[in-house]
């Protein structure tokens, strides 16, 4: 009943057993960005700045005041303002609050993501003539690409770039962020770069990235190599040295940046019975404290001061939608029986009730609000009406 937990924890596993060696950098004309030294423990906040930088930095040019939301990049689907767009094996389809509903493009993406009016995915290529189910399995895939696509549909996709591998996709300010890990082991750990909404400034971040989290306060959050160990990392969004924020014996999941703290699931698969075992903790300089007794099974998003998150099921049963408020107060149960979360915003959560999102038939959105299910999207329906 909690496969979606079980996922996490199989990933977690690989990266906690796999050892780390050294991996080729994307670019060879790009220098190699270091990671600053970590301990196995959160680091003392006056060892964030590099040693030849003043204490103050200046913060990097497109950077996001501390005060705003702090987004998560989905797989599979992407919502703004009860918008919903959602990668599928027939196509994109899309959903308004009102029960609208359309196949807006046939490509077989995924990684949505809304960036300045336009839908972007990536898409995969084979080397082979035979069926590969979608979506593409990683060991599949020769080539990926990014495309632009149109909200209003009739247009044809516009590739604005393209690599040997994109494992995720993330937008933020008018910039594109992306991965190129092809592989669940550090040892496949990939770039983090980012370009511009058309395709250009390609800029080398970072490059041993295992996932990226989210970009926040002027930098990209990530999950790096430190010691031949998985480490919470963040780099300025312009490039240069990383910094290693944490790296413990459990894993800071699901992290977010929130007002200069970071928000994570303290998850240590070698440990179940650890302290403050699968406990939301906040990060913030040298101190690691946990926000109550609440836990959580996968952190979601944080708008307007509030945090919302998965709780795991007390015992038979799914998970459940939650909101808590980081300035003090009580969490909020908005929905239950909730497989997984395809993606949220400020104001509606999609997700699919009973089956995980691969295989799900159709998503509900749920208006944050009010806990009322606005609409449904069904992918049949979507099918069907297209003939």
């Amino acid at each position: 009943m909690k496969i979606r937990f079980f996922i996490s924890l199989g990933l977690c596993l690989c990266l906690a057993l796999t050892g780390c060696s050294q991996v080729a950098a994307p670019a060879e004309e790009e220098p190699t960005p270091a990671i600053t030294q970590a301990p196995s423990s959160p680091l003392p906040q006056e060892s964030a700045a590099p040693t030849e930088e003043p204490a103050a930095q200046e913060t990097p040019q497109g950077a996001l005041p501390a005060s705003t939301d702090s987004l998560r990049p989905y797989q599979f689907a992407a919502l703004a303002g009860g918008q919903a767009y959602w990668c599928t094996g027939y196509g994109v389809l899309a959903l308004q609050a009102d029960g609208t509903h359309s196949l807006l493009s046939d490509v077989k993406g995924r990684c949505p993501v809304l960036l300045e009016g336009s839908l972007y995915v990536v898409e995969d290529q084979t080397d082979t003539t035979e069926d590969v189910p979608y979506p593409v399995p990683t060991d599949a895939v020769t080539g990926s690409r990014i495309l632009r696509l149109s909200l209003s549909g009739g247009e044809e996709p516009e590739e604005i770039y393209a690599g040997p591998y994109i494992s995720q996709l993330y937008g933020r300010d008018g910039r594109l962020y992306f991965t190129t890990t092809q592989g669940e082991g550090l040892t496949e750990a990939g770039g983090l770069f980012s370009i511009d909404s058309k395709g250009a400034d390609e800029r080398l971040l970072a490059e041993d990235c295992i996932q990226l989290h989210c970009v926040q306060d002027g930098y990209v959050y990530f999950e790096g190599i430190y010691a031949e160990n998985a480490a919470l990392c963040r780099v300025s969004l312009s490039g240069g040295e990383s910094e290693a924020l944490y790296s413990g014996e459990g894993i800071a999941y699901t992290p977010l940046v929130y007002e200069g703290a970071v928000y994570y699931i303290n998850l240590d698969i070698m440990n179940p019975e650890a302290e403050n075992a699968n406990a939301i903790m906040a990060l913030q300089g040298e101190e690691s404290v946990p926000l109550g007794e609440e836990k959580a099974q996968e952190l979601l998003g944080i708008f307007d001061g509030n945090l919302y998150y998965l709780r795991p099921a007390a015992e038979e049963g799914l998970p459940s939608l939650c909101r808590l408020p980081l300035a003090g107060g009580s969490p909020e149960v908005l929905a239950q029986d909730v497989m997984e979360v395809a993606a949220l915003d400020g104001d509606y959560a999609l997700y699919s009730e009973e089956a995980p999102l691969l295989m799900a038939g159709s998503l509900n959105l749920l208006e944050l609000a009010t806990g009322s299910i606005a609409a449904t999207l069904a992918v049949t329906d979507v099918v069907e009406g297209q003939g």
